[in-house]
């Protein structure tokens, strides 16, 4: 099998359609998240995990800082967390995290 994901793969496991997985994938793309790795024009991407980022970096806040500041609905019990993933291949389990 081959490493990374296509669009379509990302638009699957993100349950949204593709040109909305393509403008994600872009965005994450031009932050340094992501990176394609296929070379060839006109190919499927191969879209990876760019270079980790450093432990100090904050890219998603805690659900704690952001309690107070919920103002669709608010939860009376705490949710329990979400059993660990299948083992599967890294962006994937990492797109399941973000994006249940």
């Amino acid at each position: 099998m081959e490493e990374g994901l296509s669009i379509a793969r990302l638009a699957t496991l993100l349950q949204i359609d593709k040109s909305a997985a393509s403008r994600r994938w872009q965005g994450a793309k031009a932050g340094g998240y992501l990176t394609n790795q296929e070379t060839a024009r006109g190919k499927p991407a191969r879209i990876v995990i760019a270079d980790p980022l450093p432990d100090d970096v904050e890219v998603l806040p805690f659900p704690e800082q952001l309690h107070d500041r919920c103002t669709v609905a608010r939860v009376a019990e705490r949710v329990a967390d979400p059993p660990p993933p299948a083992p599967e291949d890294e962006l994937e389990a990492l797109v399941r995290r973000h994006y249940p």
